[in-house]
């Protein structure tokens, strides 16, 4: 209890999303949102995958649920991926509360600002900039669902596939093969990855650049914005490229949809299991780096693995700093990177273990499965239909655990250190 108290501000949002979670569950099994009887498990998961903005799903959701079925999915969806920048902080708005951004990692990644009118303001801003990205890609893929499907039809596809791509969930409605369907059509699949690109880029670098373009001073973008937007130009480049020679088979489009899409969306328009193995283990390393922090996607995030990346170039030539674009990265964020990662990495190995004691997969499906479900990616290399009710579980845990990330989950486990304010005698190691 004690150390709940302690840590009460890193508490709400765990407690907040599994409340949320659970509600989602209770809905998601009336009778009214499915169309035959729903195993409670398979309810949990789909809350879970919904909120999470993951896009696993162990039932198929155009034949499971019913059309009120499949709003409860959309907006668990949709508050799950704004959770962390809007829901938490409204929160603290109406209970009037200050929040303290130095001493809380948690909010760190996703609030800008201690000042309450500024924080109101940006909860704001960051409510139009979703919902007017978000009508916009309704409007363009209603321009091809609504003569392709009706117009009633037609018009629900656009939003749900609007809000899923913004928030990189990939929830497929269409049936289990995601946009398989859609692989040769530029238009559709555009679509979709510049609703995945803007949300993977988060929505204060959104406001960023829009407020530089709104005063035509591009320069004056945030080092966070430009870290953000240079890493996603350089990732994106480099895993198309490598992609495309690793297998030759596939198109540039194909290799870049999914170079896009690994980083956490979860929609595909080939299937990975047909793969080559080389392929699977670069979608790994994409899936468990993620988009930008603040965004509505998950993994590890482009700043903590550009920090990482920049650590070891300087620890390579020599140099005592670490700098970008002419800026210092302080000593406090180079450690709390190197911590993000290495929490990551032992959560996910974690999950292998036990899927590999508890499930029978090949060890390639299992950490495929592993980093997609921490990373909220959603694409895996089986049906998780064939899952077992443990494997579920994992799967589950590794989603929630993704979604509020290691430094939330491991700062509310560990005790109140005793000794924060000593400093201790230097000691020499060997490397």
């Amino acid at each position: 209890i004690q150390m709940f108290k302690n840590k009460k501000i890193i508490f709400i949002p765990i407690l907040g999303f599994l409340i949320l979670i659970l509600i989602g569950t209770i809905l998601l099994q009336l009778p009214i949102s499915n169309t035959r009887p729903i195993k409670y498990i398979d309810a949990l998961f789909t809350s879970v995958t919904s909120v999470c903005t993951t896009g696993f799903t162990t039932v198929t959701i155009a034949e499971q649920f019913t059309l009120f079925g499949q709003v409860i999915i959309l907006l668990l969806t949709q508050i799950g991926a704004l959770g962390l920048v809007i829901f938490i902080a409204f929160l603290f708005i109406l209970l009037n509360k200050r929040i303290n951004i130095s001493s809380v990692v948690f909010f760190s990644e996703n609030i800008n600002s201690e000042n309450y009118s500024e924080l109101q303001k940006k909860i704001k801003q960051i409510l139009r900039y979703t919902f007017t990205i978000e009508g916009i890609g309704t409007w363009f893929l209603a321009l091809y669902f609504v003569p392709m499907y009706g117009f009633a039809k037609g018009l629900w596809y656009s939003i749900c596939y609007s809000v899923t791509a913004f928030c990189n969930a990939g929830i497929d409605l269409f049936g289990s093969n995601s946009l398989v369907q859609f692989k040769d059509n530029l238009y559709v699949t555009y679509i979709f990855m510049v609703l995945i690109l803007l949300g993977g880029l988060g929505f204060f670098v959104l406001q960023d650049i829009f407020d530089c373009l709104s005063h035509g001073k591009l320069k004056k973008l945030s080092l966070q914005s430009k870290i953000v937007i240079s890493a996603t130009t350089i990732l994106t480049i480099i895993s198309l490229i490598f992609i495309r020679m690793l297998e030759p088979t596939i198109s540039w489009h194909e290799s870049f949809f999914a170079s896009i899409t690994l980083r956490t969306a979860g929609f595909y328009i080939t299937d990975f299991s047909n793969y080559s193995l080389p392929i699977q283990i670069l979608s790994m390393i994409l899936m468990f780096i993620g988009a930008a922090p603040g965004s509505t996607s998950g993994g590890i995030k482009l700043v903590t693995f550009t920090v990482i990346v920049l650590t070891i170039k300087s620890t390579l030539v020599g140099k005592e700093n670490v700098n970008v674009f002419y800026k210092k990265i302080s000593p406090k964020t180079i450690r709390m990177s190197f911590t993000i990662a290495v929490l990551s990495l032992t959560v996910v190995f974690a999950g292998i273990i036990l899927f590999a004691k508890y499930d029978n997969f090949g060890l390639s499906e299992i950490s495929f499965q592993c980093v997609s479900a921490f990373s909220n990616t959603g694409v895996g290399l089986f049906d998780n239909k064939d899952l077992n009710s443990i494997g579920k579980l994992i799967t589950i845990a590794l989603m929630f655990l993704g979604k509020i990330g290691t430094i939330s989950f491991f700062t509310l486990m560990s005790g109140k250190s005793k000794d924060k304010n000593l400093e201790y005698v230097e000691g020499k190691l060997i490397l």
